[in-house]
């Protein structure tokens, strides 16, 4: 006979937790073994407080919050459609207005707010998350916030109005937020901005330098083109303010503000800093101004349009490259990701915008080599199995004068 039925419960709640971390289906399963696995199961009140659901599972919500019991809360929700409310979603079904609104109400409630640890939610028009996130509540355990907003053409505006004093993770994509006063928190230490529509009129460095003093990372990624009249670069090394202004400008048009000192202390404490616009020349003279002004995070990335074919890119691989010790690490996990590190642990990645475009191994490892002596620091290549051939091949032109290694991944 088995004794895995006689494990304490405990014990076997710890099993579960670890084959069943979000998948409902995987939950289910551990519950349906035998009655003292479910018994286990449903004591084990940590399994049924972190799920992943979407509109096809999406309606047992309210079960997982009975079960859960006082556990924290971390909810992986994708509601989220190609088109409209009643077009397919990622889950190849549609979504229901009533179902959303339903899960949106679900999570308003007094006591769900009060165990949100986490919430990575995906959806198209907000509808009752307007509510739920529009409506000042209160979420005093909220530390990790994700909204993932998949329509394009976002008609109906969402505001951010939420109380959550613990929050330390913030990202939006293709949000509209109208006040950060409440989502900028002294805990907040990464902050990521993707695809934001229109022109969001707020000092995002000055607030940010004013309240957040444990910010680390930040990421500033816009794909629209510049609306007229905000081409123009105006970035200085003593006026940090305007960093982002000239950059992204579809993702920011703060007026410049008297916080130059303060910008200055959060950039130079940042800890990871990734810029993607669709203008190159602009990135390259904002990574320009950190350097002249001394400030290198650790990580930092950015991306380029046309990969090695660009113009501009030999320009923006030696604007980020500055402050980055002799290249030891050479990894090329994607054709499009390229990540660059020294013996320090700094890393620099260069993405690709245009997937037409992907990196040319043979001509980047060329100009490494000869630009920054590469092939006498290089100790470690991490390369696609796919592009074995193109390695060797450039490693015959220009080797590597010390001992390194490959390891060769597959796609």
């Amino acid at each position: 006979m088995s004794t895995l039925p006689t494990l304490p419960v405990e014990l076997l709640g710890e099993v579960f937790l670890a084959a069943a971390p979000y998948s409902l289906t995987e939950k289910l399963a551990c519950a349906a073994v035998s009655s003292y696995w479910r018994a286990s199961a449903l004591d084990t009140h940590l399994l049924w407080s972190r799920f992943e659901l979407d509109c096809s599972n999406a309606h047992v919500l309210p079960m997982l919050l009975e079960r859960g019991g006082d556990a924290p809360l971390d909810i992986l929700l994708d509601l989220g459609n190609k088109h409209t409310d009643e077009s397919e979603s990622s889950c190849g079904l549609p979504v229901p207005v009533a179902l959303r609104d339903q899960v949106a109400l679900a999570l308003c409630d007094a006591q769900a707010r009060q165990r949100l640890s986490s919430l990575k939610l995906t959806f198209n028009t907000p509808g009752a998350f307007n509510l739920m996130l529009c409506a000042k509540l209160d979420f005093p355990q909220l530390v990790e916030l994700e909204i993932n907003r998949q329509s394009v053409a976002m008609s109906e505006n969402l505001s951010l109005l939420i109380d959550a004093p613990r929050l330390r993770q913030l990202r939006l994509c293709r949000v509209d937020p109208r006040n950060w006063d409440d989502l900028l928190v002294p805990k907040l230490d990464e902050l990521h901005i993707e695809h934001a529509p229109g022109e969001v009129h707020f000092g995002l460095l000055g607030k940010a330098s004013r309240c957040c003093p444990l910010l680390r990372r930040l990421t500033l990624a816009t794909y629209n083109a510049p609306p007229p009249g905000m081409a123009r670069v105006l970035l200085s090394k003593t006026d940090m303010s305007l960093l982002a202004r000239p950059a992204v400008p579809a993702l920011l048009c703060a007026p410049p503000i008297d916080d130059n000192e303060a910008e200055r202390q959060l950039l130079e404490r940042l800890e990871s800093f990734e810029l993607e616009v669709p203008n190159d020349s602009s990135s390259l003279h904002v990574f320009n101004s950190l350097a002249d002004a001394n400030i290198r995070p650790r990580r930092m990335a950015t991306s380029v349009r046309n990969g090695w074919a660009a113009p501009t890119t030999q320009s923006v691989f030696t604007s980020l490259l500055r402050g980055l010790g002799p290249i030891t690490e050479f990894e090329l996990l994607t054709s499009h990701v390229l990540t660059l590190r020294d013996d320090d642990g700094r890393e620099r990645t260069f993405r690709v915008w245009d997937a037409r475009y992907p990196w040319e191994l043979a001509n980047v490892w060329t100009f490494l080599s000869r630009t920054y002596e590469a092939d006498k620091t290089l100790r470690k290549f991490k390369v696609l199995e796919s592009l074995k051939n193109t390695l060797e091949g450039a490693l015959a032109v220009v080797g590597p004068t010390s001992p390194y290694e490959i390891q060769y991944l597959m796609a």
